[in-house]
């Protein structure tokens, strides 16, 4: 019995949709439209009156926010009907009426321009000068955005806008043309321009709680005995928001933060106070040794640990390093050479491991070994040593300049003295075999090397290969007699007689008590020295309220100095003027303006480049 009921009830289903099958297979199936006009179960001449109806004095309103309405009528457009050209039979005729019952659970959209047609030009220009278009009281639309308030993220809602984006505009009115819509409502129906991002989305939400627990990563960097934290004020000018909704590093605000540090930090290419073995002080100049930051370096790794909310606490990135960051950079352990004096010195942790006699290069031929601070480049046993007119052997090289370096000389017979002005290196300091085999071991990569000049050290005395002296005799009188000159040559007292002073106290220091004597304008001197001091109080006061009137001139001038060293570029064999120009720029600025350029490591730096391309 029930096998027969279920016979019967599939049999009934079956002559159902057979029957429905022929019933549609001259009329649309179910959920159909054609150009916006229903046609389920329709026949085709029935959704042709329907068009026709429908397209009969056509307007199609536009109902705009703040219950604004305007209108586009059929004439505006040049909107026309064409339902005899067969593009409805070809419709119906695609779908077959066996699909009935699909049909009943989607729908069917067909929209042709053949049916309906209207002339783009006209909308595009209608479209132009409708009021929702050109009104002065457009309200843009927002995304929603994360700001920072009393310490942490918040979320600020997406606004929703009345701007429109016309080319979008006139595809959606096209389409309603096309469809023969009555009206369009350009708030519901998203004609305005609508927010990417929304304060409720989820990818939204993550977002302001990144961004907080970014704010909440500890950041401390220990800067030898220094310690530099950032607070979540700074950290959150960092970051911020973009339309992808991932967290964006503001680069700009995090290089102003790293300039600063620079700034503070960064030693490179700056001159350094070296109490000298001899037991006065000097002011090396700026080389290639120091700190600098390394600002793209820390940049990359300083972002790579907020994203990963990993608390930073270190030293900072460095692209040069020195010994250390309290007191002077080269800290204890570094090669000094006087070059007036002829003379190196080896100090390791503060012990005077080795000193020698040495032989610099030569002046009077253009090859004047360079003053600054240094760091050695490499060192090599058994080198060879060459230049355009020259190959050496050395058994101990010790670049620290380009081709500047420390180095045996077993060809020469004696060191020290005055020998450099007449029989100098190209370059190079030459050393004992004895003492170039001391220093060897001792130094490394990145090992200090500070070289001056200091006036008042000078001396004729040399020593053999075997340290042995070799003392010539210079009376007291005619010690004196040197000083007293010195003196002299001072003549009247300018903002440029500085270093002549100085000089010559110097070298009046060094004389012995019966020398001392025998100099007769001592008196001079002094009268010199309190001379300067008093023109340079008023240059410093003269300064300081220059500085005080005009703080933007001082910081122009500065600028004006940055932006020719960044004129520089890529250092080639032919940047030499430039660098020596913007050298010469820098060394006229005050004090206080020097202070404020920020990339003079990067003119150092350019200096100690140039000089290595050339050959010692």
């Amino acid at each position: 019995m029930a096998k027969y009921i279920a016979g019967i009830a599939i049999a009934s289903v079956a002559a159902v949709y057979v029957a429905g099958s022929l019933f549609f297979g001259s009329r649309f199936l179910p959920n159909t439209t054609v150009n916006g006009i229903s046609a389920s179960a329709a026949t085709v001449d029935t959704v042709k009156e329907r068009i026709q109806e429908q397209a009969a004095d056509y307007t199609l309103t536009l109902n705009e926010a703040n219950d604004q309405t305007e209108v586009i009528t059929q004439k505006d457009v040049d909107l026309a009907i064409d339902t005899e050209d067969g593009q409805i039979e070809a419709f119906l005729n695609s779908r077959s009426g066996w699909g009935w019952v699909p049909a009943l659970f989607s729908k069917s959209e067909y929209a042709s321009e053949n049916i309906v047609s209207y002339d783009k030009s006209k909308l595009s220009k209608i479209v132009d000068n409708l009021n929702c278009v050109t009104t002065s009281d457009m309200v843009e639309t927002e995304n929603a955005k994360a700001e920072y308030e009393n310490g942490s993220f918040v979320a600020v809602s997406e606004i929703y806008g009345t701007n429109i984006n016309k080319k979008t505009f006139k595809k959606k009115l096209g389409k309603a043309l096309l469809n023969l819509e009555e009206s369009v409502n350009l708030v519901e129906d998203k004609y305005y321009v609508q927010p990417k991002v929304k304060a409720d989305s989820q990818e939204f939400e993550q977002l302001v709680e990144d961004m907080n627990d970014i704010i909440d990563t500890p950041v401390e960097y220990q800067v030898g005995s220094n310690t530099e934290k950032v607070d979540k004020d700074t950290l959150a000018t960092w970051i911020r928001s973009d339309d992808s909704k991932t967290v964006v590093f503001d680069q700009d605000a995090m290089m102003e933060f790293l300039d600063e540090m620079g700034r503070k930090y960064n030693t490179f290419g700056m001159s350094k106070q070296l109490k000298t073995s001899t037991g006065a002080e000097v002011t090396v100049p700026g080389g290639s040794y120091g700190w600098r930051i390394d600002k793209e370096g820390e940049l990359a790794q300083l972002q790579q640990e907020l994203l990963a909310h990993e608390p930073v606490n270190r030293d900072f990135v460095y692209q040069y390093t020195a010994n250390t960051h309290d007191g002077p950079d080269y800290g204890n352990s570094y090669v000094e050479v006087n070059l007036t004096a002829q003379h190196v010195y080896l100090y390791k942790d503060g012990a005077l491991v080795t000193d020698t006699a040495c032989v610099s290069g030569n002046p009077t031929k253009g090859n004047g070994t360079h003053t600054g601070a240094f760091q050695m480049t490499y060192k090599e046993k058994d080198a060879t040593l060459k230049g355009e007119d020259y190959s050496t052997d050395v058994n101990y090289w010790m670049p620290f300049n380009g081709n500047e370096g420390l180095h045996d000389a077993t060809w020469r017979s004696s060191f020290g003295g005055t020998i450099y002005k007449t029989s100098g290196s190209h370059g190079c300091v030459n050393l004992p075999l004895s003492a170039a085999a001391k220093i060897f071991p001792v130094v490394d990569k990145g090992f200090p090397v500070l070289v001056y000049t200091m006036g008042g050290t000078e001396s004729d005395q040399t020593v053999t290969e075997e340290g042995e002296e070799e003392k010539p005799e210079v009376s007291p009188a005619d010690q004196a007699a040197a000083v007293i000159e010195k003196i002299n040559i001072i003549g009247p007292v300018t903002t440029e007689s500085g270093p002549a002073i100085k000089d010559a106290r110097s070298s009046y220091e060094a004389l012995s008590d019966e020398a001392k004597a025998l100099v007769t304008n001592i008196q001079t001197l002094s009268d010199a020295e309190a001379a300067y001091a008093n023109i340079e109080a008023a240059s410093g006061q003269q300064e300081a309220a220059a500085v005080a009137a005009d703080p933007a001139a001082l910081q122009q001038s500065a600028d004006q100095v940055a932006a020719q060293i960044n004129a520089i570029g890529p250092v080639t064999s032919e940047s030499g003027p430039a660098i020596a120009a913007a050298e010469a720029a820098y060394n006229s600025l005050s004090e206080e303006a020097r202070a404020l350029v920020t990339n003079a490591g990067d003119l150092a730096a350019k200096r100690a480049e140039f000089d290595a391309m050339q050959v010692q």
